[in-house]
């Protein structure tokens, strides 16, 4: 098993496209990247931009750069100003406001959110799912996805 962490993918593009694209037709599927509390980031774009095929980022903040300095500052805003579940119906929108078939890419509470819509009538329209450390699945292991979900978490996590 291979741990790794955003920057690691960052680093390891090349692996990164490997785990996104698992046949050569998938090259040009549409690709929703779902991102953590810190929104849109450069990090991120770099990722949509190496990936194949049309990728959007989706993120809490409607596409504003919100240039948090550390991660107690994201999760008080993700925490006051958006919060799970909130993030979750907007993604269950966008999904289903999608008119071909997609691929999602989570990371964190984006993981989550994707977790939580993975059993909805309404993604019916989504092909696979990868989910980096979405730490909130623990809470919804009632759920039975509708479509292929990848799930990649810390081996140990002293936080929980």
């Amino acid at each position: 098993m291979r741990l790794f962490s955003t920057a690691d993918l960052i680093a390891d593009i090349d692996y990164f496209r490997l785990l996104t694209q698992t046949d050569i037709n998938r090259a040009n599927m549409h690709r929703i990247i779902v991102s953590d509390i810190f929104g849109r980031t450069s990090a991120l774009e770099k990722i949509a931009e190496a990936l194949p095929g049309d990728v959007d980022i989706f993120d809490p903040y409607d596409t504003k750069h919100m240039g948090f300095s550390n991660e107690a500052e994201a999760y008080a805003c993700f925490s006051s100003e958006v919060g799970l579940d909130t993030y979750t119906d907007k993604l269950s929108k966008k999904v289903a406001a999608q008119s071909k078939q997609i691929d999602l890419l989570g990371f964190s509470v984006g993981a989550s959110a994707i977790w939580k819509i993975s059993n909805q009538e309404e993604s019916k329209n989504v092909s696979s799912a990868l989910c980096f450390y979405g730490s909130q699945i623990r809470d919804h292991i009632d759920i039975t996805p509708i479509f292929p979900v990848r799930l990649f978490s810390l081996r140990l996590n002293h936080i929980f």
